[in-house]
């Protein structure tokens, strides 16, 4: 365990071990009475009476029926298991839950403890600390300016929105003011970044395409015997430690939240200070090593044991800096409840000149659901949009070199980078939902549609409660894009449409 990782679970553990001893029953007078035996008695008794444990197993079914092996492919059997422990005092919460599935025991074990906090109630504040899931915004589970959790991509789209965040170490404080507006701060000693499937149909093009350079940098441009001892350690001990670590302080996020109404508007005003969760790549030296090699007519290797080095390195990796700046807002307006977002993304290219990190960007949502006049339908509507601001600068930023050497274009490598040069992105998300007899049957039908680059998802789903916490599900994906598929964002996975079937139990 790192110094950063003892310092933060010894004062996580003082923060809960302080608040359980501040909310205990027996500070009361009553101790110090003739009774206080048959009051520990009762205070025992209802200790463990408030103790709830809770549970959810599902198993589904997958097949895969689009693509070139959609014929010949396996069903996927997909089991999963949650377990919660809750308990609710008179002045103390504490919750906790375990996630066990394939990504939990295979590859990520951390996440195998999903969520644990404890919230102390003192006067009209809230005081928590553990591993949490916090959202911000006024979306209906879609949102611009929730930024302390990351996304788990593990298996696309399919889990719920708060079932696909991955929890974070936090300090949270909330004043719930007597005059009517909430005041929230949050603190996070390190960062988890967003994770992604590591093996199977749903692994990033984008991170595939990262480990394919970083491999023929190192196998095809240079081959055995090529390179000096110092360059081979060199580029051994790089690739080793790509990916940046950021369970540091270095990593740490905090911001603020306020919430207040006018009228029958209810607003929120937030700030946060912290790091993008998708990694950027700074390609200087894969750029460098083929202009010297060009210029040069000597193979790649030859080119990283110039004098020209320090250009000439393996991609590093880094998670830019950013603070956002957000508002939203709520209201209903007869039938209908509205809601929007709108946040400015600041990071340090400000200039908009740096290929390496994030340009500032605005973000926004708007969006309604409505009840329908018709059965029980329900009609949820929501947009996101992103703009990237100076976009001009990533067509026309160039790396200079020593002399002699032509300076490059980095347009194709920035890290802002389109292929159709459109450099904003909006979605378009409509849910269609009905209930059927006595509520047991929830008919739901979801589309995604990206308007730039004409991508469309749907996820029709239909599920039967069947009795004593019993549910059976029908649902499935279906992905297309309409234009040309490279220019995807969801190039990779443009063959994983598939049917499930699922049985849950919940207790």
């Amino acid at each position: 365990m790192t110094v950063t990782k003892k310092i933060f679970a010894a004062g996580l553990a003082c923060a809960l071990l302080a608040a359980n001893i501040y909310a205990q029953d027996d500070w009361g007078s009553d101790d110090w009475s003739g009774d206080s035996a048959a009051a520990s008695e009762n205070s025992g008794s209802s200790f463990w009476e408030r103790f709830k444990i809770s549970g959810d197993a599902n198993l589904a079914a997958r097949w895969y029926f689009d693509g070139e092996n959609a014929s010949t492919s396996a069903v996927n059997a997909i089991p999963s298991l949650k377990l919660g422990l809750d308990y609710d005092g008179d002045s103390t919460k504490f919750s906790s839950k375990i996630r066990l599935d394939e990504q939990t025991l295979k590859y990520e074990n951390e996440m195998i403890l999903d969520e644990f906090k404890a919230d102390l109630f003192v006067g009209d504040f809230v005081l928590s600390a553990g591993k949490m899931k916090v959202v911000w915004g006024k979306g209906d589970k879609l949102h611009v300016l929730d930024n302390f959790n990351s996304n788990n991509y593990y298996d696309f789209l399919m889990p719920d929105y708060l079932d696909r965040r991955n929890a974070e170490y936090m300090f949270r404080a909330q004043y719930n003011s007597p005059l009517g507006f909430r005041v929230e701060g949050i603190y996070t000693p390190i960062m988890h970044a967003e994770t992604y499937a590591q093996k199977g149909p749903w692994v990033p093009n984008k991170v595939t395409s990262l480990t394919n350079q970083v491999l023929s940098f190192l196998d095809t441009q240079y081959p055995a015997g090529s390179l000096k001892p110092s360059s081979i350690k060199k580029l051994s001990t790089a690739a080793e430690d790509l990916y940046p670590d950021t369970y540091k302080l270095e990593y740490g996020q905090f911001g603020g939240y306020v919430n207040f109404s006018i009228g029958p508007v209810d607003l929120g005003v937030s700030y946060y200070n912290g790091h993008y969760k998708q990694v950027s790549a700074n390609l200087t030296g894969l750029i460098a090593a083929g202009a010297i090699a060009k210029v040069a007519g000597t193979p790649y290797a030859t080119a990283y044991n110039t004098a020209l080095g320090p250009y000439v390195s393996m991609p590093s990796l880094h998670y830019d800096k950013l603070q956002s700046f957000g508002l939203d807002a709520q209201t209903a307006i007869g039938p209908f409840t509205l809601r929007s977002e709108l946040v400015y993304n600041l990071t340090k290219d400000t200039d908009g000149n740096d290929p390496w990190t994030h340009n500032n960007s605005i973000g926004y949502l708007f969006g309604f659901d409505v009840g329908l006049p018709v059965h029980n339908l329900n009609l949820n509507v929501q947009m996101t949009g992103n703009v990237i601001l100076k976009k001009n600068d990533i067509k026309d930023n160039k790396i200079v070199f020593a002399s002699g050497i032509p300076g490059i274009s980095t347009e194709a490598y920035d890290a802002d980078y389109d292929p159709t040069g459109k450099y904003t992105n909006h979605k378009i998300v409509v849910q269609l939902q009905d209930k059927f007899y006595y509520e047991k049957i929830t008919a739901t039908i979801k589309a995604i549609y990206g308007i730039e680059r004409a991508d469309l998802i749907l996820m029709p789903e239909v599920s039967f409660k069947v009795r004593d916490g019993w549910k059976a599900t029908a649902s499935g994906l279906f992905i297309h894009n309409f234009d040309k598929k490279e220019n995807s964002e969801f190039y990779g996975w443009l063959d994983n449409s598939f049917i499930q079937l699922a049985v849950n139990y919940t207790f």
